[in-house]
């Protein structure tokens, strides 16, 4: 449920909204945001709705999301034929593992993707979500949004590594693993429709970074929107050591993700 202050906030982007003349539905873009949680997906997506031509839906948000996932397709449907918005955000990173599907979905649909260093992810999520067990759940296969597009195979082999005692950050490095290969699953990365950011190098040079996200997005660029980004939460918490094969697997997976960041920029 959103907050007094969010609810507020969206009542006078939909007034901004209205006072401009509608939009046609064949040049509104819905884009939808994913990526592990603990990634930058809040800073990026508020950076973003600074924009008062966006109209955002955040997952705490009932109109369009039902237990943190987006609602059916009649639903979204409806959400962007009556937005005034060119833009309409859909902040679903729990649909990160649907992300194909929902791109073939709305034919003028765009996506980012955002990956940030695991450790600051993990240490990020302990402190955030301290009782939450996705390596746990993912294992025993209970139904949630952490479990989708996870093989039996992969389920086991999940098993193997938990075999030894793990602790939190181990447990936590995997997850961010998983969730992070969901990109490559379904061979998204290779898609047009899908900007891949580095949160990294979003606070490092934001202005650079959200001018290719604008461009991307077909919306001319107002540096003033990134006024608020700070480096402060990188290498905020001290990471312990991990189990090396962990940690050497995490380090391939974010060499991975940099060269298909970098392959992409030059094929822009």
């Amino acid at each position: 449920m959103l907050t007094k202050r969010k609810k507020i906030a969206k009542t006078l982007r939909k007034l901004h909204l209205a006072i401009h003349k509608p939009v046609k539905r064949k040049t509104k873009t819905p884009l939808f945001i994913f990526g592990c949680p603990r990634s930058g997906t809040n800073m990026l997506t508020f950076t973003i709705a600074k924009d008062k031509r966006i109209e955002l839906y955040l997952y705490t948000d009932e109109e369009a999301f039902s237990d943190f996932r987006l609602k059916n397709k009649k639903t979204i449907d409806r959400l962007i034929d009556k937005s005034n918005a060119q833009l309409i955000v859909f902040k679903s990173i729990l649909n990160s593992q649907n992300a194909k599907e929902i791109l073939e979905t709305y034919p003028n649909s765009k996506a980012i993707w955002i990956y940030r260093n695991y450790k600051d992810v993990v240490n990020s999520m302990i402190i955030q979500f301290p009782d939450d067990k996705p390596i746990e759940e993912i294992i025993e296969g209970k139904q949630s949004w952490k479990t989708e597009k996870i093989s039996i195979k992969d389920r086991n082999e999940l098993k193997k590594i938990c075999n030894t005692k793990l602790n939190e950050h181990e447990k936590r490095s995997l997850f961010w693993i998983i969730r992070n290969n969901l990109l490559y699953k379904d061979k998204i990365e290779k898609s047009s429709k899908l900007f891949l950011t580095e949160y990294e190098e979003l606070v490092n040079n934001p202005k650079k970074e959200m001018e290719r996200i604008f461009n991307f997005l077909g919306l001319t660029f107002n540096p003033r929107i990134t006024k608020e980004i700070h480096t402060r939460s990188i290498k905020k918490n001290k990471f312990p050591k991990i189990k090396e094969e962990i940690r050497r697997e995490c380090e391939k997976l974010m060499e991975k993700l940099k060269k298909t960041r970098a392959k992409k920029l030059k094929d822009e």
